[in-house]
């Protein structure tokens, strides 16, 4: 068994230990290898119970006030923090849902999650340039968004998203869009007020510009969800028109397709796409081509348009 002497033996180790670290710290602090060296040693008496993770983040902190330039410093820091937040989560959602007849106190996981956001906004104060600490910050508040979400909690990781995209040059926004994207289906489920829409809507704008048709085609689609359907169907049709020649006649068929359906199932509310023109122009293309199999139901498409729209006398005149 253990014994009083035993345990005095390791912690004598473990104190020379980190005094040997610290010796060589004192001679040189700006070392990089010299701190890496001492948080090794450090995980591994974490990992032995023999130091808390609190002591942990304090060494971090001193090594990152002498190297506070250090991406590997800092990635590593970060990582380490993020996932034992994210083992503290697990353990107080476990720990509740085996007392839940008790009374719980305030979770660590609250107090973790002030000190790791605190520690990400420090990072950017010299790492703003770093698209993987812009990625794991972001990442971090939609993990935050999905176990408590709140209007406040939207904004703030939006605010965080714009931030990213002006602080990375434009080459590698791509690496910080399907976050963003993510974080706007999350303001659609919150709520379809009219002005969250429309900011939705407004940063899909933004997006169209690095993404034409993905963007137009998700603005499309949040429209059509908040029944704008004159404003989805000016937004697919852009697609039609803008349609780059690497895309496939199959792919534009299917947007053809979702903007003809829509048009006939709301035809009272569009007004700014010519459905008539859109149809005869399928058509005429068809007849060109001699791919007339699918001409009766293009016909009866623009007829099934018009009854929509109750103009019965031009539905019954088509052809």
């Amino acid at each position: 068994g253990i014994t009083v002497d035993n345990v005095l033996e390791m912690e004598e180790k473990i104190g020379i230990g980190e005094l040997t670290h610290e010796e060589l710290l004192s001679r040189n602090r700006y070392d990089l290898q010299s701190w890496l060296d001492y948080l090794e040693f450090h995980a591994q008496l974490v990992r032995q119970n023999q130091r808390g993770f609190e002591s942990r983040i304090r060494l971090f902190k001193r090594a990152l006030k002498a190297l506070p330039g250090s991406y590997k410093l800092w990635h590593l820091y970060l990582t380490e923090f993020t996932t034992y937040y994210t083992q503290t989560i697990v353990m107080n959602s476990r720990d509740v849902h085996q007392n839940s007849d008790t009374i719980q106190p305030q979770n660590d996981s609250e107090s973790y999650e002030i000190k790791l956001v605190s520690a990400f906004e420090k990072a950017l104060e010299t790492m703003s340039r770093m698209p993987v600490i812009w990625k794991m910050y972001i990442s971090l508040l939609l993990e935050q968004i999905k176990n408590k979400s709140s209007f406040a909690s939207l904004e703030f990781t939006r605010r965080n998203c714009d931030r990213a995209l002006q602080s990375l040059p434009i080459a590698q926004h791509s690496q910080i869009w399907p976050m963003y994207l993510e974080l706007l289906d999350f303001y659609l489920v919150y709520s379809t007020d009219g002005r969250v829409i429309d900011s939705v809507l407004s940063v899909l704008k933004r997006y169209a510009k690095i993404e034409p048709k993905k963007g137009a085609i998700r603005r499309f689609e949040v429209l059509r969800k908040c029944e704008r359907f004159d404003e989805a169907a000016i937004e697919l049709f852009s697609v039609l028109e803008g349609s780059e020649e690497g895309s496939s006649e199959e792919e534009n068929q299917i947007i053809w397709t979702d903007l003809i359906e829509m048009c006939i199932e709301h035809a009272a509310w569009i007004q700014s796409v010519d459905v008539d023109k859109l149809i005869r122009s399928a058509i005429d293309s068809r007849e060109k081509s001699g791919n007339v199999g699918e001409i009766g139901e293009l016909w009866s498409m623009l007829a099934e348009f018009y009854a929509s729209k109750g103009e019965f006398e031009k539905s019954g005149n088509v052809g």
